[in-house]
């Protein structure tokens, strides 16, 4: 360990040696490395914690780079993972970066936490929020919570074995349909902000060492709240364990990992390979509909598919039925708002509604499958 390369912090006599030791031995879990993520990983390599893993199964796209600082514009359409591995590992050579390119998800989440002893959720739905929360108290593993909603932020260590966990301060998913940065908008400083703040909080537990005494120690389950729209506003309140919480009031060996929480959407899916069989057979009497924003949609879509974004359904403008369409098959980007808008196709009525599994991230192969069967597919005039 080079000890110039940390001689900032060193100095620090709540750092010294021993902390910078203890950021050496350290092993991390990034959960997404989009705009929170991507801060987040790139000051944890930059303090010198030992391994880092990074867990993202997203492409680069431009509309990412005003926030997620962790890649360039060169690297359009390169796997976030690699790519992020390979910035990582310049910044700071003599750490160890794991890559994996896939979702967290109920079935792989204990292979990819299995070695790391924190985790950093970066996640920007709350399917994903919610399992992590669960993995990381039934693994004993504490996770440091960030999320964004235009300019409201909120940031939080929990470890439900010590105090409250996520689903203390969030017992279940909202019912109504949240909005995600591509239709709200969001300022990237300000989600750089919050991701910074969750690398500090995770460097500080690790250099305190889980010793309570020490002056670097972060409070358990205390949720910091900012607004920064006009004057900011920052407040904290300390969660409470929830003595009700169908996660951390049961032994950890009893939680039962789910890729979707207990309350969620109620909607068909559709998987990528299911969709290429239906297209290729004989007139396949399908539609496709895009619920990305105008912007995503001018990028590039599926040939045949219209265009009928999700703010546009969330008003209550919904696209015409067609008694001659077998199915309607709903995506955006990688599954989150089609799931969102399947459901509330169904609830009005439009019978058939699938969500396509995955969203657009599912492969090259489903665009150039699409490509040579969509010729037969029906659109509405």
């Amino acid at each position: 360990m080079n000890l110039k390369r940390f001689s900032r912090q060193i100095v620090l006599p709540e750092i010294g040696e021993s902390g910078q030791q203890r950021l050496s031995d350290a092993r991390v879990l990034c959960v997404g490395i989009g705009g929170l993520g991507s801060p987040a990983a790139l000051y944890l390599a930059a303090a010198g914690v030992g391994k880092i893993g990074l867990v993202d199964s997203d492409t680069v796209d431009m509309s990412n780079l005003q926030r997620q600082i962790l890649f360039t514009t060169s690297e359009q359409g390169g796997p976030k993972t690699s790519l992020g591995k390979a910035r990582l590992e310049k910044l700071n050579p003599e750490i160890n970066i794991e890559a994996f390119n896939e979702r967290f998800n109920a079935q792989n989440a204990e292979r990819l936490l299995s070695g790391y002893d924190l985790i950093i959720d970066g996640s920007d739905d709350f399917e994903t929020k919610f399992l992590i929360n669960d993995a990381a108290y039934k693994f004993g593993i504490p996770m440091v919570y960030g999320a964004v909603n235009r300019f409201e932020g909120q940031v939080a260590l929990f470890s439900g074995k010590q105090s409250s966990c996520y689903r203390c301060l969030y017992p279940a998913p909202p019912k109504a349909p949240i909005r995600n940065c591509a239709e709200t908008g969001v300022l990237g400083a300000f989600v750089g902000v919050i991701g910074t703040l969750q690398a500090t909080l995770g460097l500080q537990y690790i250099i305190s060492g889980g010793d309570h005494k020490h002056p670097l120690y972060p409070q358990v389950g205390s949720l910091t709240l900012f607004d920064m729209s006009g004057t900011w506003k920052i407040r904290k309140l300390q969660v409470s364990k929830n003595p009700h919480c169908t996660t951390c009031q049961i032994p950890p060996n009893e939680v039962i990992l789910r890729s979707e929480p207990e309350i969620c959407w109620n909607v068909k899916t559709i998987e990528s390979n299911a969709l290429i069989n239906l297209l290729a057979r004989p007139h396949p009497q399908i539609l496709l509909l895009d619920v990305r924003e105008t912007e995503e949609w001018n990028s590039g879509h599926l040939q045949g598919a219209i265009h009928w974004p999700l703010s546009r359904i969330e008003k209550g403008d919904f696209p015409p039925k067609l008694v001659s369409v077998e199915k309607m098959i709903v995506y955006c980007k990688s599954g989150k708002r089609s799931k969102q808008a399947a459901r509330r196709l169904s609830a009005a009525g439009i019978d058939s509604v699938y969500h396509l599994e995955g969203g657009l991230e599912c492969g090259i192969e489903l665009n150039r499958s699409i490509s040579n069967l969509i010729s037969t597919v029906r659109s509405p005039t």
